[in-house]
C-alpha cells in the first residue's frame, strides 16, 4: 500500500489490515530505529498513526507537552526537540513506573552517559537517548492496546523526580483532545559574546515570568570553610588537552566547588546558587547569570575546551553564606542533610525538598516586592520543639520577619508542629564585583621587561591565568584551582628566571588600565616576604599546584601605569613568584 503526500502528513490515517502486512511492518520499525530503543511488549497493535514533537521549557528542567492522548493499538512517531540548555532524554514507561524507570538508570553509574542514561528495562516502552542542546531526533513505536496514564521522562541525574510527561491511552472511538503545552518563551541572552548563530547562546537569561534553572557545576566564591563541612576535595585528576579533546599525562588538583548546585536565574535582578550537598542557600548575585562557555563549549553540542570547566559568574554578588546553616540550631536537626529534590510551582520558581534529622524541609527563594529584596520561604514538618534560625550579627540586620521572635541572633518560631514562614532578606549593595567574562591575555599587561643579573636568560611570557597551566615552584608543576578573584587576569611567568638568580632582578610591566596586580609567592614561605611593599596585602588565597604546594597570593590596586618590581628574596635564595594582573 502506497501511501500519498496528503495521508503523510495526515495525523490520523487508516492502518494496514493484513495480519502478515502488520507483522513485516512492526519487524521493520523495529530494526531501522536509529539512535532510538524500543521494547515491544505484549498486546501491541497497530490502528491509527499520530505524530508529535516534544520539546523542551529552555532551562526549567520540564517538557513543553504536559499530556496529550492517543488511541490505544495506534502507531505512534514522536519527535524529540531539545530546544533546551541542557542534555535530556525522553523515555516513555509502563503506567506508574517513571520513577523505578529512573532509579534503574542513576544505578547505571559510569555507564549511564554511555548509553544516553537508557537502562535496559521491559518497563520502557520506547525511548530517545541522550540529546545534547538543539539535537533532535525521532522515534516509532506503537501504542499499547490497553487504556491507561503512561508517563514519559528524563532520566538523566537530577531530572526525573520533576522533567515527567504524560501520554494518555484511550479506547478507540473516542474523540482525542488537542496536547496540553506549556507556554515557552524564548530565552533571553546576557550582553557577552556572540553565539554560534544556532538560536542557543552560552549567556543564557531567565526572567521573573519565567525562571532558569540549571542543574550544573557552580563556582565557589566563598572560602569560609564551616559554610561547606560535607563537601570532600576530590582526588588528582588526570590533565586535559583541549588540542586533543583527551587526557594528558600527569595530574591537577580538583577545585572545591559545588558539583551538584542548582543555578536559577529571574533575570537582571536576582540569580543564586542552591547546593543540594548542603541542602542551603550558598550565594546570591545580581545584573546576569552564567557564562556556559567553558562548561558547554562554544557551539551546539560542543564539549569543553579548556582545563576549566567551571561556569563564570556574570554580575555582582549581593549575598555570600557565612558560618553553619541557620537551622542548625532546630532541635530534631543533625547529621548530614539529604537531599530529595525540588519542585516547581506555578511559576516555575524551584522548591528544594530536603531532611536533616528528623526535620523535613521545604525552601525556596526569590524575588522580594521591593527592589532589592530575597524572599526567603520555608515551610517544615516533625519539628515539635519549634524551629531556631542562627545568624550572625551582620545578617540578622538584613532580615525581616513577621513571623516569630528574636532573642539575640537566633530567631525562634513556635507555631505548631508543621512552620510556614518567610524570611525578606536585604541584598547588600557591595561584596565581591565579578567581571563580566575572562579578559583576554593583553588587556591589562602591555609590555615587560627583565633586567638585572643573574638567572636563565629566558623570555617573559604573557598568559591567560588559568587552571592546568605550567608553574614552578622548586620544579616544574601545574597549576590546580585558581581562586574567582583571579581567574583568566594576565599572568607573567617570572620563577623560572629568578629561581637561580644570585643578585637582584628587577621586573618592569606596564598597566594598561588601573588593575589589580597579585603576586604569588611560594607558600613555603610564611609571613610578609622581605623586601615587599606595604602597599601589597595578604589576599588570604591559596593557588594549589601539583606536589601538593601551592602558592600564597600578596595583592594591592595600581592605577594605568609603568612599574619596577624586585624578585623577592628570603635572605637565602631568591623566592618563586609569578606576577599576574586583572582589571579591577
Amino acid at each position: 500500500m502506497q501511501l500519498t503526500e496528503k495521508d503523510k502528513t495526515s495525523l490520523r490515517v487508516q492502518a494496514l489490515c493484513d495480519p502478515f502486512r502488520l507483522m513485516l511492518r512492526q519487524f521493520i520499525l523495529f530494526c531501522v530505529l536509529v539512535g532510538a530503543v524500543v521494547f515491544p511488549f505484549k498486546g501491541m497493535a497497530a490502528a491509527e498513526s499520530y505524530v508529535i514533537t516534544i520539546g523542551v521549557v529552555p532551562g526549567q528542567l520540564r517538557y513543553d507537552v504536559i499530556e496529550f492522548e492517543v488511541t490505544a493499538g495506534s502507531s505512534m512517531e514522536v519527535t524529540f526537540d531539545n530546544n533546551g540548555l541542557m542534555p535530556h532524554n525522553l523515555l516513555f514507561t509502563q503506567p506508574g513506573k517513571a520513577m523505578e524507570v529512573v532509579n534503574a538508570a542513576m544505578a547505571m553509574g559510569a555507564d549511564g552517559y554511555t548509553n544516553g542514561y537508557v537502562p535496559e528495562s521491559g518497563l520502557i516502552l520506547a525511548s530517545v537517548g541522550l540529546m545534547e542542546a538543539g539535537q533532535k531526533m525521532m522515534v516509532k513505536f506503537v501504542v499499547p492496546v490497553e487504556v491507561g496514564i503512561y508517563p514519559f521522562v528524563c532520566t538523566f541525574p537530577g531530572h526525573g523526580n520533576i522533567m515527567q510527561g504524560v501520554m494518555k491511552v484511550v479506547a478507540a472511538g473516542e474523540e482525542l483532545k488537542k496536547p496540553l503545552r506549556r507556554k515557552v518563551a524564548k530565552v533571553k541572552k546576557q550582553e557577552g559574546p556572540p553565539n554560534d548563530g544556532s538560536g542557543l547562546t552560552t549567556l543564557p537569561l531567565g526572567s521573573v515570568e519565567q525562571p532558569l534553572v540549571i542543574r550544573t557545576f557552580m563556582p565557589n566564591p566563598i572560602r569560609v570553610r564551616s559554610v561547606f563541612p560535607n563537601h570532600r576535595r576530590g582526588k588528582p585528576t588526570p590533565t586535559y588537552s583541549p588540542n586533543t579533546g583527551h587526557d594528558a599525562d600527569g595530574y591537577i588538583d580538583t577545585d572545591i566547588g559545588f558539583p551538584a548546585a542548582v543555578g536559577v536565574n529571574f533575570g537582571q535582578d536576582l540569580s543564586l546558587c542552591w547546593d543540594t550537598v548542603e541542602c542551603r542557600l550558598m550565594y546570591a548575585w545580581r545584573e546576569g547569570f552564567l557564562n556556559m562557555e567553558s562548561y558547554w563549549g562554544a557551539g551546539t553540542g560542543d564539549r569543553r575546551k579548556s582545563f576549566d570547566y567551571v561556569p563564570r559568574l556574570q554580575g555582582r554578588l549581593v549575598f555570600l553564606s557565612e558560618g553553619a546553616s541557620p537551622l542548625a540550631l532546630t532541635p530534631g536537626v543533625f547529621g548530614q542533610p539529604q537531599y530529595k529534590g525540588f519542585q516547581l510551582d506555578e511559576k516555575g520558581v524551584p522548591e528544594f525538598l530536603y531532611s536533616v534529622g528528623s526535620v523535613l524541609v521545604a525552601e525556596s527563594i526569590a524575588p522580594g516586592e521591593q527592589a532589592g529584596e530575597i524572599r526567603w520561604h520555608f515551610s517544615i514538618k516533625h519539628a515539635p520543639a519549634g524551629v531556631m534560625l542562627g545568624f550572625d550579627e551582620k545578617m540578622k540586620s538584613r532580615i525581616q520577619t513577621k513571623d516569630g521572635k528574636w532573642a539575640g541572633n537566633v530567631l525562634t518560631i513556635n507555631s505548631g508542629t508543621e512552620k510556614d514562614f518567610t524570611l525578606i532578606l536585604t541584598a547588600e549593595e557591595t561584596v565581591i564585583p565579578i567581571a563580566p567574562d575572562l579578559p583576554k591575555v593583553g588587556n591589562v599587561i602591555g609590555q615587560v621587561k627583565r633586567s638585572g643579573a643573574g638567572g636563565v636568560a629566558l623570555q617573559l611570557k604573557k598568559q591567560a591565568l588559568q587552571r592546568g597551566m605550567k608553574a614552578y615552584v622548586d620544579g616544574e608543576e601545574l597549576i590546580g584551582s585558581v581562586p574567582l578573584e583571579m581567574q583568566g587576569a594576565d599572568w607573567v611567568q617570572t620563577s623560572q628566571e629568578d629561581r637561580l638568580a644570585k643578585d637582584p632582578v628587577f621586573y618592569e610591566i606596564e598597566l594598561k588600565t588601573e588593575a589589580g596586580i597579585f603576586l604569588l609567592v611560594d607558600g613555603k614561605i610564611e609571613g610578609r616576604p622581605e623586601g615587599l611593599s606595604d602597599q601589597f596585602k595578604d589576599s588570604g588565597l591559596r593557588v594549589p599546584v601539583s606536589g601538593k604546594r601551592f602558592y600564597r597570593v600578596w595583592s594591592a590596586l595600581f592605577p594605568a601605569g609603568n612599574y619596577r618590581f624586585e624578585a623577592l628574596n628570603d635572605g637565602a635564595d631568591h623566592l618563586q613568584m609569578v606576577l599576574a594582573a586583572r582589571k579591577k
